[in-house]
């Protein structure tokens, strides 16, 4: 290695000595303020960006809780139904009554054997009309019967007489008779069931028997043919209801015509 020169060494020397002596001096350098952030465009520096409001949805109602739901009624069993009762036949259409609700005009109303002329409209109900006639409960023959009637009731060849009937369930008669009256005469009569009442004579127009006694408890239609009892082209002004022990009710009364 070269020497240095005295006046390179003390040169050398100072400036190392100077260089030194700096360092110790040297008052510590400040930090530099930071960079700024970027900010958006228009907005001042340290501005915090407010945030944008949130746009409201439309409001939603709370839901309404539903009422609750009423147990459905339970309806009452309906009353078992009261069976009606069987309505008993009309007259036929072309049936001539004679006798319902009344008798005939100038009708003469008489009886015998503990009967009568009993009108009813209950116990049984009438078949037809408002009221009906009733017989008596008794022993033996008894009757409810009527003459001298001056509205008639002509009959013609080919015509049945009719009667409804209804005979008691608890003292139904062994014999039930119809009699019919005409020219001064009674002998012009039909039965059903026992032959207990001898009048006339049996087997002809006088007593013609019709069969068994009708049931009881119940309206009946009885017919007879005209011709069976003589009386096709007569008059009739009278009729008698009759009746071997026991009871009956009676109603409409006439014929029907020949067809």
């Amino acid at each position: 290695m070269r020497k240095l020169s005295g006046l390179t060494a003390t040169v050398f020397c100072a400036g190392l000595f100077g260089l030194l002596a700096g360092c110790a001096n040297e008052t510590p350098p400040r930090p530099s303020p930071k960079t700024p952030p970027k900010t958006a465009p228009g907005k001042p520096v340290g501005t915090a960006e407010t945030p944008k409001p949130t746009q409201p949805g439309p409001a939603v109602e709370p839901a309404k809780p539903e009422p609750p739901k009423p147990e459905p009624t339970k309806p009452e069993p309906a009353p078992a139904p009261t069976p009606a009762p069987t309505p008993a036949p009309a007259p036929a259409a072309n049936d001539v009554v004679w006798i319902e609700d009344d008798l005939p005009a100038g009708a003469n109303a008489q009886q015998d054997g503990e009967d009568a002329w009993t009108w009813v409209e209950a116990n049984p109900a009438p078949k037809s009309g408002k009221k009906c006639h009733q017989s008596n409960t008794a022993d033996g023959e008894h009757q409810h019967f009527f003459t001298e009637a001056t509205a008639t009731l002509e009959i013609k060849a080919g015509d049945k007489l009719l009667t409804w009937v209804y005979l008691d369930k608890d003292n139904p008669p062994t014999e039930l008779m119809l009699q019919w009256h005409t020219d001064g005469s009674w002998e012009h009569r039909a039965y059903w069931g026992a032959n207990s009442i001898e009048w006339g004579e049996d087997g002809t127009e006088s007593r013609q028997s019709m069969g068994a006694l009708p049931a009881t408890g119940n309206w009946v239609r009885l017919e007879v043919p005209a011709a069976k009892v003589g009386l096709e082209g007569k008059t009739l002004d009278g009729m008698a209801f009759t009746l071997f022990g026991g009871k009956a009710t009676w109603d409409a009364a006439g014929k029907t015509p020949a067809k």
